[in-house]
Formats: C-alpha cells, structure tokens, sequence
C-alpha cells in the first residue's frame, strides 16, 4: 500500500480502461417505420470482445436524429453476446401502453434534427473471448420515416448540416 499523512491505501485494481471499440457513421440513413409497434434498425451498432472476465461496457452514443413534423423518435439499446439473440437494455419501466426506450425526444419541425445521447455502464455475463454486439433501433409513433444524421426535408442550404453520429463500447476492468 501507499502511505499519505498516516493514511493507508492499496493500490487501485480496477475501473481501468481496457479496451475502446467505436463506430462513426458520417452518411445518412433512413427507415421507414410501417409498423409502430416494434422497434427497427437504425444501422447503427459497435461490437466489442472484452479481454477480461468480469469487466463493465460502458456505452455511449450520440446520434441525430430526423423525423417528419410532431413526430417522436424512441432510440433503444439491443444487445447479443456471442451471436445470441438480441435482448433490450438500458430501457424504461414498463407503463400501461408506453415505448420502453433508452432515449426519445420531440421533432416539432420537418427541419428539426435532435441528439439522442446517453452514457449506460452495462455488466453483462459473458466469457472472455466473447463478442458482444450493442445496436440502436428506434422507433416513431406515427407510420412514417426516421432518419440519422439529416432532417425529414433535408434542405440543401445553409441552414442545415449534415453530422456524424457515434457509438462507443467501452471496457471497464472489475
């Protein structure tokens, strides 16, 4: 251990950063969402093979998102270990008829574009070796299209820009 003014600590074991994978989408994508009830692919996903047993992912994501006028865009965080099936994490309660989301917001605007974002430190069960695969699906709650990365009208002037959305898998040691 280290000694300090009489105090004793031992050395720090973990909340290293072990590992970092990162997936940057520069283009635009869009879905069209005819089925409001489930969730659909948003394209984006990061995949990350943990070098340590017992490790924490700390996932983050930024993406702009694009929908028609009053229109909700829901994002949700998918993940499958080791090529299973794709399981929802990080979501809301359940309420009586509501999306279970990790993010939502409000596009007032054909124009609008919001930033879904969040950080959600995951603790999945796994083996070392293993590839674990985070994905964002989204969903609306009117029958129409969402887009990343660009607005509903998706003007060509300069009002409008086209950004990058992320997604960041990142490896914490226990």
């Amino acid at each position: 251990g280290y000694t300090s003014n009489g105090m004793e600590w031992t050395t720090a074991g973990g909340g290293k950063i072990l590992k970092v994978e990162q997936t940057v989408k520069t283009d635009t994508f869009s879905q069209e969402v005819t089925d409001t009830s489930v969730f659909h692919s948003t394209g984006l996903q990061v995949s990350i093979t943990p070098t340590k047993a017992s490790s924490k992912i700390l996932l983050m994501y930024s993406v702009y998102i694009g929908s028609n006028t009053n229109n909700r865009v829901h994002l949700q965080i998918q993940r499958s270990i080791n090529s299973g099936s794709y399981a929802a994490i990080g979501i809301g309660n359940t309420i009586s008829n509501r999306f279970r989301a990790t993010t939502t917001s409000m596009l007032v605007h054909a124009g609008d574009q919001r930033v879904h974002s969040t950080h959600y430190l995951d603790s999945p069960s796994y083996s070392v070796g293993n590839a674990i695969i985070y994905r964002l699906y989204g969903n609306v709650h009117q029958t129409e299209y969402f887009y990343i990365n660009r607005s509903h009208n998706n003007n060509d002037d300069d009002s409008h820009a086209t950004p990058i959305s992320t997604i960041t898998a990142i490896e914490v040691g226990a």
